[in-house]
């Protein structure tokens, strides 16, 4: 799209009826319907707003340092970007994953009161936490304290779901060791959802040789592989 459409859109989602307009813009271009965007924020605001493209002086060095500030920082995003990518694969190879784990989604679950349970979701996509797929599970068929009939009823109802949305993940972390890994197994080839893999996360115990003087480290476990794991803890 053209530029000047660029910046009239976005300087009106910038600075629109949820957004406090300052009482001057400083554009690169001048944006298309120049002359109405200014009237629109100007209602807005209660006082006259200015939009301005300036060519010389003090003003005009403002709009070139938000230039380089701007690719500075797209450039620090793909460089982030790249680094995840190095991170996923070291990741995937580390933890013998058949593909790269952009989507992982971890599932713990918790009781209240030893009557109440509820499963916890967190979401990653490409290393970054993805919090609009975090999700809370109201546990409906359990009665009483039972970890492991809870981890079935919940992971069950994230697979029935995401296979008929054609919306699941790469990797599903479960919180605990063999047993609670075991039950969600279960459901993982009941449902039949091939390209999902899934693993557990648990601490070291006590007397474990992954204890070391920087404390507990973290266990993987996987399934159909006895020996846990053993991720540094600066991994």
């Amino acid at each position: 799209e053209p530029t000047e459409d660029l910046l009239r859109q976005f300087v009106s989602q910038r600075y629109g009826e949820q957004q406090t307009s300052p009482p001057e813009i400083l554009v690169p271009v001048a944006p298309s319907d120049l002359e109405l965007l200014a009237e629109i924020l100007s209602e807005s605001r209660g006082t006259v707003v200015k939009i301005g493209v300036p060519e010389k002086g003090e003003k005009r060095r403002l709009v070139e340092l938000a230039a380089r500030n701007a690719e500075a920082a797209l450039q620090d995003e793909d460089r982030l970007d790249s680094a995840r990518g190095e991170l996923l694969e070291s990741l995937r190879r580390r933890l013998d994953l058949v593909r790269i784990p952009r989507r992982i989604e971890c599932f713990d679950i918790s009781t209240f009161q030893g009557a109440f349970a509820v499963g916890s979701c967190v979401a990653f996509l490409d290393g970054r936490p993805d919090k609009s797929r975090y999700r809370r599970y109201r546990v409906r068929t359990v009665v009483g304290q039972d970890d492991f009939a809870s981890i079935r009823e919940v992971i069950s109802r994230r697979l029935v779901r995401g296979r008929m949305e054609g919306d699941l993940p790469d990797l599903i972390v479960i919180d605990g060791g063999r047993p609670q890994l075991d039950a969600a197994l279960e459901v993982l080839r009941r449902e039949g959802t091939p390209g999902v893999e899934m693993i557990a996360l648990a601490k070291a115990r006590r007397g474990d040789r992954a204890i070391g003087r920087f404390g507990s480290r973290e266990r993987v476990v996987k399934p159909e592989v006895l020996a846990p794991i053993v991720l540094e803890q600066s991994s």
